[in-house]
């Protein structure tokens, strides 16, 4: 079993690296654009399919043209080429959306492998990363890596930069758990609900930086845009919601270790995020009803990070011989659990946390017993 993960740092390189790296991921975000560009129009125009080895081939003659790209190293182009190439398989298998151009300040990243790195370790909290050209970055918050380095990601975000170094480790095939499956449901007044009766309250990262956050994006809207103060505070509205997304995702890491350890088998409703989000507005000549209340549900409902909590689980189960088997979510929570009855009907839910049967008198927690069907 061959197990993929990363390691995460927080880079500390000079001025003179943070100018160059700038200058690769301004490169990289042109390299991408133009090669989506590239093939939208090639199967416009012609109906014709543009693959990676056609792309990297004028990415050479390219290089020898333009100083400023053959400044960069000619991997991190090609994996930008590579990323396009990701993105069209994701959004002709259905998992995401059409591929969109990346954006300055968004998407800055730039990736090498691992042949053109060199990882080591300086002292006790820092480590260092040697990058052609620019010489050695240095990084903290320094921890081993768990097997054979296979590539090394820089990306920047809200002014800082942080390194991903991916690496895989081959590992004997873990006995598959025996386990009995144990229900798990989501919801948002309690984030997860085990059929055990656990009951996981959520975090609401959102909700606790929304009023600092109201007033952030007040004061940016009578800024001039792109002026020098606009730029300081959109700085902080960016480190506000960096410090939201790595809170959740905190959050999520460990309460699904908690779950991992504690059981092989779990079972979860098939939930489509993007459908329960959709906006309630309507049209002009239909327009929606309880737009602002469905507006609210969708902001509760992103901030839990369902989805997030589901793939974590998935994979930490895996990793130890267990697995996360989803089934369909309709009617879980108003069908009763109790063997021999089974009935279902929204009267079995008179409140929103209360379940209680109005045919055999079965009473519990409506997500307790969401989990358990």
């Amino acid at each position: 079993m061959l197990i993929h993960r990363a390691n995460k740092y927080c880079a500390e390189p000079t001025p003179y690296q943070a100018r160059a790296m700038g200058q690769w991921v301004g490169a990289c975000r042109f390299v991408y654009n133009i090669g989506l560009e590239q093939r939208i129009e090639a199967w416009r125009r012609r109906g014709v399919r543009l693959d990676y080895n056609t792309q990297a081939k004028e990415l050479t003659a390219c290089r020898e043209m333009a100083e400023w790209l053959d400044a960069v190293p000619v991997h991190a182009l090609q994996y930008a080429l590579m990323h396009i190439e990701d993105a069209f398989a994701r959004f002709t298998s259905g998992q995401t959306d059409h591929p969109t151009p990346r954006k300055k300040f968004k998407n800055d990243a730039f990736t090498l492998p691992a042949e053109d790195v060199e990882f080591r370790r300086l002292n006790k909290n820092h480590g260092a990363i040697s990058l052609p050209k620019i010489g050695e970055v240095r990084f903290r918050g320094y921890r081993p890596l768990g097997g054979r380095l296979r590539s090394v990601t820089f990306r920047r975000k809200a002014g800082k930069w942080y390194v991903s170094c991916a690496w895989d480790l081959g590992i004997p095939d873990p006995l598959p758990s025996t386990d009995e499956p144990i229900g798990i449901d989501r919801g948002v007044e309690v984030f997860a609900a085990t059929a055990l009766g656990q009951l996981i309250d959520p975090l609401n990262a959102f909700d606790a930086i929304r009023p600092t956050l109201t007033k952030l994006q007040k004061r940016l809207a009578r800024k001039v845009k792109f002026s020098s103060n606009w730029q300081k505070l959109k700085g902080k509205i960016s480190r506000l919601r960096m410090h939201e997304a790595n809170a959740r995702k905190d959050f999520l890491h460990k309460e699904t270790t908690g779950l991992a350890k504690s059981h092989g088998v779990y079972r979860l409703e098939k939930l489509r995020v993007r459908n329960m989000t959709a906006s309630a507005a309507g049209t002009v000549e239909d327009p929606g009803k309880n737009v602002a209340q469905k507006a609210g549900l969708n902001r509760s409902i992103l901030d839990q990070g369902w989805g997030m909590f589901a793939t974590f689980l998935t994979y930490k189960e895996e990793s130890t011989g267990g697995r996360v088997e989803f089934g369909p979510a309709p009617y879980t929570s108003l069908r009763c659990p109790k063997p021999g009855c089974g009935h279902t009907h929204p009267n079995n839910r008179p409140t929103r946390d209360r379940f209680c049967c109005e045919a055999c008198g079965y009473e519990n927690h409506a997500d307790v017993v969401g989990a358990s069907t």
